[in-house]
């Protein structure tokens, strides 16, 4: 589970008792990225290793996994789809660089 709204760390930590699992606070650390659009799962699958076609992977889904070289927490949101990117900070402007390269090829002809 993956929750961006302020929580009881405490309380997540105790419903756990005993499950396997963690509570972890990464906002100190991370940088989020959204992707979304029609070729947005195209766009992630040039660099992304799951299988992230909506049978395999939909909304309310988060995993640890890497986007090109980046290691990243990937979430989808929604069916439009929307994704979310969670890179360490370190790495988030290297990682919008390569996603700005990856969507090159899907870019509609320019706007006068």
């Amino acid at each position: 589970m993956l929750s961006e709204a302020p929580v009881d760390t405490a309380e997540l930590r105790q419903a756990l008792a005993g499950d396997p699992g963690s509570v972890v606070d990464v906002s100190a650390n991370r940088t989020t990225l959204e992707l979304s659009g029609p070729a947005a799962r195209q766009v992630l699958e040039k660099g992304c290793r799951l299988d992230l076609h909506h049978r395999a992977f939909g909304p309310g889904r988060a995993v640890s996994t890497t986007v090109g070289p980046v290691p990243v927490l990937l979430w989808q949101l929604d069916e439009a789809p929307t994704y979310r990117l969670l890179p360490r900070s370190s790495f988030a402007d290297y990682l919008a660089r390569w996603l700005i390269d990856a969507m090159s090829e899907f870019r509609g002809p320019e706007v006068p």
